[in-house]
């Protein structure tokens, strides 16, 4: 497994799932509290009640997730460890989305059946993007074992998840109009049709070798109880620093990913005082800066070493949340900044796989076997406490600032307080990351080194 290569038509099949899930994640983290607050109307504060209950199923489900498919059954020892599970998540994403934008009306049926129905589509969604996302990355640790095969998989990785943040960002304000709830329904049907035609296409990546499925037979060892394996795992997992930096590094990037991004209309809407389609123009240099110097990034973080870049990018985010902060008020400022941002993000992309690739590698040598799974699981465990953490922030800074959906004109306290769960908040927690991890991380080239040679004595 060590010394397999992979044809590029491969890789490149292999990560078009990155293409589909960044269109629907990125569309739902940056529209479902917009949605269903200011469209739909349901109060923000039962919209926190949902999210708590919501985020304690997904924090106990996303490493039972992780142990399921980190086991072997008869399906796997046909089809494949990792495989049957990637597809079996992903075909009823289409109509989720569909049923998650068309709620019933809470003026007609009441605030409480529109938000069982908003928890209820919220998790099956989250369910499947679990099981998609640790089925994906597992198998990517373990099918390419290579600095060199984990950076190439990681650029083709950011080139398509750059095109995915295009169509995710560029569709919805073409279709979305404010105040018309039925142009989300078709939003929905149009990305999650794009959504399995990236899943078909993955097929031929994804489908797990007679050699791969072979090593999971021969490296399993006896198959523990869920609890038991968790709790162990638990156990060992925070004791080891660089999971603990690994983690702080999730948590932070899920923090951005939910505030800065979900408040986008809230910027958009309110402050500019735009229409939907000006969402493009604050798109379009982020995203142009992240996707076309793609062979650059992989350039720099193979000459330079991927830990280097992938600190320097993190600390290059902070900094520009920070002058956002300053010039909010300048869109021309601020489009510069976020093309900057564009920069950093598309650097961390890239750099990252192979980060983590490098954890994942010292916890198969020091456990004597591999558990991407559960390891994954642990990480969304944690992390989804930033669900709550979200709407929380949300729902406090709009209450203190008088925030009301029903106004299409904000007061200036109003709008200062979309800067504060936009620019402030993740500015503050993506500096205090980036130091942690800084500080903590030790696996440095010749470590590495050392422990890819361990893991070819091991034959994992």
């Amino acid at each position: 497994m060590n010394n397999v290569k992979h044809s590029t038509g491969k890789m490149v099949s292999f990560t078009s799932v990155i293409f589909g899930t960044t269109i629907v994640t990125n569309i739902m983290t940056a529209r479902f509290t917009a949605f269903y607050e200011t469209e739909i109307l349901l109060p923000i504060n039962l919209m926190v009640v949902a999210i708590i209950f919501y985020t304690i199923w997904d924090m106990i489900n996303d490493p039972i997730f992780g142990h399921l498919t980190d086991r072997k059954y008869r399906l796997t020892r046909r089809w494949g460890k990792r495989f049957p599970w990637l597809m079996c998540a992903s075909f009823p994403v289409i109509i989720i989305l569909i049923f998650f934008f068309m709620p019933p009306d809470p003026s007609v049926s009441g605030v409480w059946l529109t938000l069982v129905w908003f928890l209820i589509f919220l998790m099956l969604f989250d369910g499947s993007m679990t099981i998609i996302g640790v089925s994906y990355l597992a198998s990517l640790i373990n099918k390419f074992r290579s600095d060199d095969e984990r950076l190439k998989v990681s650029s083709y990785q950011q080139l398509l998840s750059t095109l995915g943040l295009m169509l995710a960002f560029f569709i919805p304000p073409l279709v979305v109009q404010y105040g018309n709830k039925s142009s989300y329904i078709m939003l929905a049907i149009i990305c999650g049709v794009i959504f399995l035609i990236t899943i078909l296409l993955s097929i031929p990546g994804q489908r797990e070798s007679k050699e791969e499925i072979d090593k999971y037979y021969i490296t399993e060892t006896k198959q523990e109880p869920f609890l038991k394996s968790f709790i162990r795992m638990l156990k060992t997992s925070l004791k080891q620093k660089n999971f603990r930096a690994l983690l702080v590094m999730t948590i932070t990037l899920a923090l951005f990913n939910l505030l800065f991004i979900a408040s986008i209309p809230y910027y958009v809407r309110y402050i500019l005082q735009a229409s939907a389609t000006t969402e493009l123009l604050l798109y379009l240099p982020y995203l142009l800066a992240a996707f076309i110097p793609i062979p650059l990034y992989f350039w720099i973080s193979k000459k330079y070493g991927h830990l280097k870049m992938y600190i320097i990018s993190l600390f290059l985010k902070a900094i520009v949340l920070f002058l956002m902060i300053i010039f909010y008020t300048n869109f021309l400022v601020i489009l510069i900044l976020v093309a900057i941002m564009g920069v950093s993000v598309g650097i961390s992309n890239i750099a990252g796989t192979p980060v983590g690739g490098d954890f994942y590698d010292e916890a198969a040598v020091i456990n004597k076997k591999r558990y991407e799974g559960i390891y994954m699981g642990l990480q969304t465990f944690f992390s989804r406490t930033m669900y709550i953490f979200q709407l929380v922030v949300f729902w406090l800074v709009h209450v203190v600032t008088e925030f009301n959906a029903y106004a299409p004109v904000q007061t200036e306290l109003a709008q200062f307080g979309i800067i504060i769960h936009m620019m402030i908040i993740p500015a503050i927690a993506s500096l205090i990351g980036v130091i942690y991890f800084w500080k903590t991380w030790d696996l440095k080239p010749e470590k590495v080194l050392t422990i890819k040679n361990q893991l070819k004595e091991l034959q994992i």
